[in-house]
């Protein structure tokens, strides 16, 4: 029922929605947080329940995501925060100069008492104002270098907030280990693992390996669905196990 500022058909409720999803996402799958959404989908919540969820939430950082409206000739980014001073201000200091790195007239860091998703939450709070929705130079600066502005606001979160990094272990490059022909070596399953009647996943299922089992392979192929499997022997059967969920012993 609230679009926030509009210009030529284009809405600030679509910017932010589009802006803050991308921000929780790339937060979530970049440092161990916990992130929650006053909305995800096209609904109309007042400020104060906005705020109110965040307090029941528990949550240690407000971030307020919105576009700037004045004249089609104001240009710039700007953060609110409810006083020049603590974490919320370290932060908006932060993102305000990286924002005018990449294009942004910086309209720095200003004070607002008035506003509820600043006065009202309990944790620090900041307002982001990502550039003037009626000026076409910030949209550009918007949508040319979307991935930067997020990529912005999620480094300099982590960094005030001290968030720890997710470590994402690197695949094994299983073309490295093994090849066609006689191996006749032992491997241990990193994961629960299927011992299949033939070299791909529409062969039957003979029976599971746990994981961390060790058993020695006698050959290996790379099949037509592009691994490699590996014939191991299975009580009174060969069987055979796709080696990208195996290491060298």
């Amino acid at each position: 029922s609230d679009s926030g500022a509009v210009f030529k058909g284009r809405k600030e409720k679509d910017d932010n929605m589009r802006l803050g999803s991308a921000v929780g996402k790339k937060l979530s799958a970049d440092y161990v947080v916990d992130v929650k959404y006053t909305r995800t989908t096209d609904i109309f919540e007042k400020p104060s329940k906005k705020a109110k969820d965040a307090n029941v939430f528990g949550a240690d950082l407000f971030v307020s995501f919105h576009r700037n409206s004045y004249n089609q000739k104001a240009k710039g980014f700007e953060a609110l925060v409810y006083k020049l001073s603590g974490l919320a201000y370290d932060l908006a200091k932060l993102i305000c100069k990286d924002m005018a790195e990449i294009g942004f007239s910086n309209r720095g860091v200003k004070k607002r008492t008035d506003l509820t998703v600043l006065k009202a939450t309990t944790m620090p709070a900041v307002l982001l104002e990502t550039g003037f929705i009626d000026n076409a130079a910030d949209n550009k600066i918007f949508d040319d270098k979307f991935d930067q502005i997020v990529a912005i606001i999620v480094k300099r979160i982590a960094e005030v907030m001290k968030l720890k990094k997710k470590v994402i272990p690197k695949p094994v490059e299983v073309a490295s280990i093994f090849k066609n022909g006689d191996y006749n070596n032992k491997v241990e399953t990193t994961a629960n693992l299927n011992v299949r009647s033939g070299r791909g996943t529409e062969f039957d299922i003979l029976g599971t390996l746990p994981k961390g089992t060790v058993v020695k392979v006698l050959y290996i192929l790379k099949a037509k669905d592009g691994y490699f499997w590996g014939s191991i022997d299975y009580g009174k059967n060969v069987g055979f196990i796709r080696l990208d969920y195996v290491k060298p012993v």
